[in-house]
């Protein structure tokens, strides 16, 4: 029995051929964000002034503590990681970690508890394991 392979795009993968295109190059911190969030749809870019212009006001507005600044930087985070994720780049996955687990901190200390254990027993869980996953489907194709 004969397979063909179909190749289609994403827009928001559109030119990445493989993972190790999203590597950064020697060129430093202004290259790898170029990389990172250069080729970027307007709706992105929308979308990243909104949540910004939001963590503002809600540091702005509300009583300062720093629970709520650790809030509204696990949302920058976690905005950023849900992106890289999408586009197929492997950071965004310690980007969601780290963020869950900033989360985690300020819901331990509001007494979220639900939040806690659905953090810790679901999502960084499942960060975890798409990054072993993600290392060995890796590793296979270095492979074949």
């Amino acid at each position: 029995m004969h397979f063909q392979t179909i190749y289609s795009t994403v827009r928001a993968t559109r030119g990445i051929k493989t993972p190790r295109e999203t590597t950064p190059s020697t060129g430093g911190f202004v290259a790898f964000t170029k990389k990172m969030f250069g080729n970027l749809p307007w709706y992105e870019y929308v979308w990243y002034a909104v949540f910004v212009v939001a963590g503002i006001l809600c540091l702005s507005l509300f009583k300062f503590t720093p629970i709520l600044l650790s809030s509204v930087i696990s949302l920058y985070i976690y905005m950023v990681a849900c992106n890289l994720q999408a586009r197929g780049i492997k950071l965004g996955l310690y980007f969601s970690i780290f963020s869950s687990g900033i989360y985690v901190g300020v819901c331990v200390l509001t007494g979220v508890w639900g939040e806690v254990l659905s953090n810790c027993l679901v999502y960084i869980p499942l960060s975890l394991i798409a990054l072993v996953k993600w290392g060995k489907l890796s590793s296979d194709e270095t492979q074949t």
